[in-house]
């Protein structure tokens, strides 16, 4: 890893070594989406989609998701945008237990890419479900790059 500073601040970069050619781990550099994080909060569109996030815990349960007993609520957030989301996974789910496993006792936001869902007939415009934890930090390292 290497420190490269172009925006402001300095942020951790990967290279692999491959035989004699490094290669950059592109996509975690320019904080890669499926499409743009403002676009995508604003347009919820169907289906679901792999986003780099920052995810911190949150009280926000209402509507579908008001059950503090049966959800849990991680506000998400992503570089280069002021529009958060909601994302809710059940309690005791293999997917909650990986976002708490990373985020210990979140002294601050956890990188984490997630597969996001916004629920079919929402009555909340900022609650999508977290389908499932891609990786438990920005870069996607070995197969499945």
């Amino acid at each position: 890893m290497i420190n490269a500073d172009t925006t402001g601040g300095p942020r951790s970069l990967l290279v692999e070594q491959i035989d004699d050619d490094g290669l950059v781990d592109w996509e975690t550099d320019v904080c890669y989406q499926p499409m743009d994080w403002d676009r995508f909060v604003a347009e919820r569109p169907e289906g679901e989609a792999d986003f780099r996030v920052r995810a911190t815990p949150d009280i926000f349960y209402s509507y579908e998701f008001a059950d503090e007993s049966r959800y849990r609520c991680f506000r998400l957030t992503t570089r280069g945008s002021d529009e958060h989301l909601f994302g809710y996974v059940l309690r005791g789910s293999e997917e909650e237990r990986q976002i708490l496993r990373v985020g210990g006792t979140f002294q601050s936001p956890v990188s984490l890419i997630l597969r996001l869902t916004f629920p079919p007939d929402s009555k909340t415009k900022r609650s999508v479900v977290i389908r499932k934890v891609i990786g438990r930090r920005w870069c996607r390292v070995g197969e499945g790059k």
